[in-house]
């Protein structure tokens, strides 16, 4: 697990006012054996527990002392992290933390006060919000469809559809979908994409246990070889994943 330390606050309670960046301190690296830190040694990477993959486990993209607030309010401070192809990733932490916005700055859905992300230029992002942002009049198919173009046949995105979604569901609009299905879909689109890094922000919302199962056995399958960061509450989900933490 990767513990990314966020220094709030005075100097009296930053590692800042030292002089020190100090993103995962050693008190913090030692809370648990085998603990990665990511902190000063911003190249230093995790041994990813995600899918195989043919690319080189190196950094892909690296954050570096990342800040962000909202007026007085600091939601990032001083975060550094280096994210692998190859690799998953939970993003965990409390409410409030930050996990949200973190997400929409790696995406450059907004910009981040102070710091940089270097290795994203480039690359194509698919995504789950926390909202569905599913287009309401056309079915989970034709939804689906507008992100893979002809990157499979009728048939071909039929059968995986239906490994998620009932088949009585493959003909109606998802406005007519429960907030579960409608969640499915949303998962469903991300993973079907043409792309090199999968964001996905509370996907399981929603989801009762087995299909949750499911749904992380298609990620698993889908998102082989890609970069996936999962936002989430349960550390079952990390271990259901094969996932490093990145704890904020």
């Amino acid at each position: 697990m990767w513990e990314i330390h966020k220094n709030f606050g005075t100097k009296g309670t930053s590692d800042r006012g030292a002089g020190n960046k100090g993103i995962g301190t050693k008190e913090a690296g030692n809370r648990e054996a085998g603990n990665k830190k990511v902190g000063n040694e911003g190249s230093q990477t995790a041994t990813p527990g995600g899918p195989e993959s043919s690319r080189e486990n190196m950094p892909a993209i690296v954050v570096e002392h990342v800040s962000k607030s909202y007026g007085a309010e600091s939601v990032l401070a001083d975060v550094s992290c280096a994210l692998s192809f190859g690799a998953s990733y939970c993003l965990m932490g409390p409410s409030g933390t930050g996990k949200t916005t973190f997400l929409r700055i790696l995406m450059g859905l907004e910009p981040a006060d102070e710091g940089r992300i270097s290795g994203i230029a480039g690359k194509k992002t698919a995504a789950v919000f926390q909202e569905d942002r599913l287009l309401e009049g056309f079915t989970a198919a034709e939804n689906i469809r507008f992100v893979t173009g002809s990157r499979f046949s009728a048939e071909e995105l039929e059968t995986v559809i239906k490994r998620l979604l009932p088949a009585d569901s493959l003909k109606k609009p998802v406005c007519e979908f429960s907030g579960g299905m409608r969640r499915r879909a949303v998962i469903l689109r991300a993973i079907l994409a043409d792309s090199d890094l999968i964001v996905m922000d509370e996907p399981f919302t929603g989801l009762d246990r087995d299909t949750k199962l499911t749904a992380i056995s298609l990620m698993k399958e889908f998102c082989s070889g890609k970069l996936l960061i999962v936002s989430t509450h349960a550390d079952e989900d990390a271990e259901l994943l094969g996932a490093e933490i990145l704890r904020l």
